[in-house]
């Protein structure tokens, strides 16, 4: 710009960081109902263009309108899955990130870590680690990641990744999330028996704390020593197991209740 500085303007939604569109969704969820815009619409480029509210103070107003609608439409860009894409990381080393090439082949301690960060704004990076990881090779169209082993290894990297390809990641997850819902539909319909409305908000207060750790428990039998090594079973295995189990449960109560009626 002509005013003294230069203002780093993204010119897609490629050009805007995960971290930064977390910050700035946070900050919008929480003024929506404001009755001007007028500090979101400041803060929006504050943080998509890193420039200070100071200098925020030098744009002219017309450029400052510009800027203002071309952040939008890039906001409200339509996003596509992105198989691969390259960052580089602090040291200064390009690496390529794939996505798990097939979400069914996933273990349970992935899809159990994709349960819990997806849905989670403030950890959508955490669920980017799950789904993105290191190529171990690629030839032609396939390519094989590196095996998942907990989320910490690329989460903070992941924070710069672009924000459409997080998103985009995102809803192909949901998708498939889904299907999988659908597949086992047992294992994720919630049966209240009647009378039991006391029980059945101790058990969803008990499930609330507790999440995805009832689960791994079950498949682990009530070892704490198999826990690891069930998260690295496949995801379609355990998923039939808990549904049998669960199914087994609820059966096996309804004929205790008929037997003593």
């Amino acid at each position: 710009m002509d005013n003294g500085f230069n203002l780093s303007i993204p010119k897609t939604l490629r050009g805007v960081k995960l971290h930064q569109w977390v910050k700035f969704m946070e900050i919008h969820q929480k003024n929506k109902d404001n009755e001007t815009s007028e500090f979101l619409d400041k803060k929006m480029i504050e943080i998509l263009c890193d420039v200070s509210l100071k200098e925020l103070a030098l744009i002219p107003i017309a450029s400052f309108d510009t800027v203002l609608a071309h952040l939008y439409d890039v906001l409200n860009t339509e996003v596509d899955l992105v198989n691969t894409f390259k960052m580089v990381g602090s040291d200064g080393v390009e690496v390529e990130f794939g996505i798990i090439p097939n979400l069914d082949k996933m273990t349970y301690g992935e899809w159990e870590d994709l349960e819990n960060y997806i849905f989670d704004q403030k950890n959508l990076h955490r669920a980017m680690a799950v789904l993105y990881r290191p190529l171990v090779y690629q030839i032609g169209g396939k390519y094989r990641v590196h095996p998942y082993q907990g989320t910490e290894f690329y989460a903070d990297l992941m924070k710069e990744m672009p924000v459409d390809i997080a998103l985009g990641a995102r809803v192909f997850f949901l998708s498939f999330s889904e299907k999988i819902r659908e597949l086992y539909n047992g294992l994720y319909t919630q049966t209240i028996s009647t009378g039991a409305e006391r029980g059945q908000g101790l058990s969803q207060a008990f499930g609330k704390k507790w999440g995805g750790y009832q689960a791994i428990f079950a498949l682990a039998e009530g070892d704490v020593r198999r826990i690891d090594e069930v998260t690295k079973l496949p995801l379609h295995q355990c998923l039939m197991y808990l549904e049998f189990v669960k199914e087994k449960n609820e059966l096996e109560n309804k004929l205790i209740k008929q037997s003593t009626r």
